[in-house]
Protein backbone atom coordinates (compact mmCIF):
# COMPACT_ATOMS: atom_id res chain seq x y z
CA UNK A 1 0.00 0.00 0.00
CA UNK A 2 1.40 3.42 -1.50
CA UNK A 3 -1.34 5.60 0.04
CA UNK A 4 -4.51 6.06 1.65
CA UNK A 5 -7.47 9.01 1.23
CA UNK A 6 -10.61 9.47 1.45
CA UNK A 7 -13.19 11.00 -1.50
CA UNK A 8 -16.77 11.99 -1.55
CA UNK A 9 -17.51 9.44 0.85
CA UNK A 10 -15.13 6.60 -0.80
CA UNK A 11 -12.06 5.23 0.55
CA UNK A 12 -9.81 5.15 -1.64
CA UNK A 13 -6.40 3.16 -1.39
CA UNK A 14 -3.28 2.85 -3.42
CA UNK A 15 -1.14 0.42 -4.44
CA UNK A 16 1.39 -0.51 -6.13
CA UNK A 17 1.26 -3.85 -8.30
CA UNK A 18 3.65 -5.38 -10.94
CA UNK A 19 4.43 -2.43 -11.83
CA UNK A 20 1.99 -0.69 -12.46
CA UNK A 21 -0.33 1.80 -10.08
CA UNK A 22 -3.70 0.35 -8.92
CA UNK A 23 -6.93 2.51 -7.55
CA UNK A 24 -9.17 0.46 -4.84
CA UNK A 25 -12.25 2.52 -4.32
CA UNK A 26 -14.05 1.28 -1.31
CA UNK A 27 -17.67 2.76 -0.85
CA UNK A 28 -20.68 1.65 1.70
CA UNK A 29 -22.29 -0.48 -1.19
CA UNK A 30 -19.65 -1.46 -3.41
CA UNK A 31 -15.76 -2.03 -4.29
CA UNK A 32 -14.16 -0.65 -7.35
CA UNK A 33 -10.23 -1.50 -9.07
CA UNK A 34 -9.14 0.69 -11.52
CA UNK A 35 -5.36 0.65 -12.96
CA UNK A 36 -3.62 3.16 -14.57
CA UNK A 37 -2.19 2.81 -17.96
CA UNK A 38 1.93 2.60 -17.66
CA UNK A 39 2.27 6.29 -19.63
CA UNK A 40 0.63 7.91 -17.02
CA UNK A 41 2.89 10.35 -14.47
CA UNK A 42 3.93 8.76 -11.53
CA UNK A 43 3.57 12.88 -9.99
CA UNK A 44 -0.02 12.86 -11.21
CA UNK A 45 -1.13 9.34 -9.56
CA UNK A 46 0.74 10.00 -6.46
CA UNK A 47 -0.21 13.98 -5.95
CA UNK A 48 -3.63 13.33 -3.89
CA UNK A 49 -2.18 10.88 -1.48
CA UNK A 50 1.33 13.13 -1.02
CA UNK A 51 0.45 14.12 2.16
CA UNK A 52 0.60 10.32 3.68
CA UNK A 53 2.87 8.37 1.29
CA UNK A 54 5.15 5.65 1.41
CA UNK A 55 8.08 6.92 -0.50
CA UNK A 56 10.27 4.01 0.25
CA UNK A 57 7.68 2.50 -1.67
CA UNK A 58 6.90 4.31 -4.67
CA UNK A 59 10.93 4.30 -4.90
CA UNK A 60 10.92 0.78 -5.37
CA UNK A 61 8.66 0.41 -7.63
CA UNK A 62 10.51 3.26 -10.17
CA UNK A 63 13.07 1.44 -10.30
Amino acid sequence: MLGQRTYNGWQVTLYSLNGLFVELWAGKEAQVISTFKKSASAVAVLDPYIEDIDLGSAMRMEM
